[in-house]
């Protein structure tokens, strides 16, 4: 039933637009030059117009003979003047023929006016002929004179105003928005708000739950400034479904692993007859997380929300990442009953040998 209600209020919620990362080339060689805002985790897209040898544009030599692709062209320069450190890789992809610039995770990067990622010189070769103006190791330069070199990496924050009692909604991947919808501050936003800064407004804390989807809930004290990334998946791990190829898996990931200033009562919502483990560089750990009957979840106090994984049958614990009792799961009271019966017989014998 709480799983219920929570979807269905979060359908009545206002919806957060989210804003795709910059694609450059096409329209925008005419000369329209904008600052552009990318997620972090996110692309710059490249298609071939954005790149010239000389006056020849490089897609209307393609349009000729040959693909956009990494089997004709290879990135040779990739240099910035701002940022490098940001940008996870520059490589084509060979599905949408384009060149992508992918950008590291970055949770806690707040989105500023401020330029923070800036293309000094991107430059393609092309690896054989494929007609008369692409020769093999003819190199094609990024147009810098014309099209975007300067961005912005980072997440929108939003800004939410403390309430004694609220309610938040995070829809996975499309950002966050609270009962009533978002603070004011945020409403002009232009981009997905994942990042969320708790702000006083008639209060200086309050208790916020947050609903994630209808997939787990947290529940715990907010205070002013606090800022935490909330967003989540169900992503499944393929190196951990082929080490438990007959158990039944499903996946909940807290992305960033969000961490507050007071303890959370977390929920995530399962069948009673399951197994629940932490997840831990893919590794299998053991959780803290109970059954619960009236909550219909696994239940416990967080200061930080992890990744975890559920299962229909009980799973080796990885050594490496076993920090605890490695026997979590809905039905461990049988466990702790068979120990406690152990220890009684141990010390039933100790007695009876001091007499």
């Amino acid at each position: 039933m709480k799983k219920v209600l929570a979807l269905v209020l979060a359908v009545m919620m206002m919806a957060t637009v989210a804003f795709a990362d910059p694609v450059i080339g096409d329209p925008a060689v005419d000369g329209d030059v904008t600052t552009n805002g990318v997620n972090p985790g996110g692309k710059i897209t490249i298609k071939a117009s954005a790149f010239l040898n000389g006056s020849t544009n490089l897609k209307d030599a393609l349009d000729r003979n040959g693909d956009f692709s990494s089997e004709n062209f290879s990135v040779t320069t990739k240099r910035f003047d701002k940022g490098s450190s940001l940008v996870k890789s520059v490589e084509f992809d060979d599905d949408d023929n384009v060149v992508v610039i992918k950008m590291n995770d970055n949770f806690d990067l707040r989105r500023k006016d401020t330029i923070n990622l800036a293309i000094k010189e991107l430059k393609i070769s092309a690896k054989k002929k494929l007609n008369d103006d692409i020769t093999k190791g003819s190199k094609w330069v990024y147009n810098t004179d014309v099209l975007d070199t300067d961005f912005r990496v980072g997440y929108v924050q939003v800004e939410l105003n403390i309430e004694d009692d609220m309610t938040v909604y995070v829809d996975s991947g499309e950002g966050v928005t609270a009962e009533g919808g978002v603070s004011a501050r945020a409403a002009n936003a232009d981009g997905t708000g994942k990042l969320v800064k708790f702000v006083k407004d008639e209060v200086a804390y309050g208790t916020a739950t947050i609903d994630f989807g209808g997939v787990a809930s947290a529940t715990g004290r907010v205070y002013d400034k606090d800022v935490v990334f909330l967003d989540y998946n169900e992503d499944v791990n393929v190196d951990v479904v082929k080490k438990y190829p007959d158990a039944d898996l499903t996946f909940v990931n807290f992305k960033g692993a969000p961490t507050f200033n007071s303890n959370f009562e977390l929920e995530i919502y399962a069948d009673e007859d399951t197994y629940i483990y932490e997840l831990k560089d893919s590794k299998i750990a053991p959780c803290n997380l109970k059954w619960d009957d009236d909550a219909y979840a696994f239940t416990g106090k967080v200061r930080t929300l992890g990744a975890y994984v559920i299962s229909d049958t009980k799973l080796s614990v990885d050594a490496t990442a076993a920090d605890g009792n490695p026997d979590t799961g809905a039905n461990d009271v049988v466990g702790i009953a068979t120990a406690l019966a152990a220890v009684a017989l141990v010390s039933a014998a100790a007695v009876s040998l001091k007499k």
